[in-house]
């Protein structure tokens, strides 16, 4: 949380709870209140944004901010799949619940709200470490040409293309990478302002 929101004294920012979401974390998943600061000065109000729950190694499964997961829970996920490949995201998470249940805490973690998160997450990770040039591994049998290949027939390309999907707004947009638009106008910024 920032240590102040205003121009006013700190001693008048009050916490107070605000909305609800559920966090998942390697202990399980947690009923808790997101905070909220507000100024009894001059009423100035702050509640988190996407940006600063990354900040916290948190990330969000959903626009309205209902779950959220602690990234250690992605990390773990990742490298127990790197060690037991055929391990299920079913057994996983069944392995999450167990100690929400055994301190007598309710909810449990859907499958697909926590697939598309981790896909998002490493979707991202792989983009910034492509801009930052960053190379996680160097795989044997793809460095420095292609030896070999695997292919998944439940991923064939048509069946995206038939399936009734709506098109969903991102959560993270313009967030790690700037929108095509505003590349384009900047760029075309530089080449009329600066002579070549």
């Amino acid at each position: 949380m920032p240590d102040k929101i205003c121009g006013c004294s700190p001693e008048s920012l009050r916490v107070s709870p605000g909305k609800i979401v559920a966090v998942v974390t390697m202990n399980g998943q947690h009923d808790l209140t997101m905070p909220e600061l507000i100024c009894e000065a001059c009423q100035a109000t702050w509640t988190a944004g996407v940006d600063d729950l990354n900040r916290s190694y948190f990330w969000l499964a959903t626009l309205q901010f209902a779950t959220l997961y602690a990234t250690d829970v992605f990390f773990s996920f990742e490298e127990m799949k790197m060690a037991a490949p055929g391990l299920s995201c079913q057994a996983f998470l069944r392995m999450l619940n167990q100690p929400t249940v055994r301190f007598g805490r309710t909810g449990k973690i859907s499958t697909d709200s926590f697939l598309k998160s981790f896909f998002e997450w490493e979707a991202v990770r792989f983009e910034v470490d492509n801009i930052c040039k960053e190379e996680p591994f160097n795989c044997p049998a793809c460095t420095p040409d292609m030896l070999a290949v695997s292919v998944d027939g439940n991923r064939k390309h048509y069946r995206f293309k038939n399936a009734a999907r709506s098109e969903e707004q991102a959560i993270f947009e313009g967030v790690f990478i700037a929108k095509d638009e505003d590349v384009k106008r900047f760029v075309d910024h530089i080449h009329n302002t600066t002579k070549h």
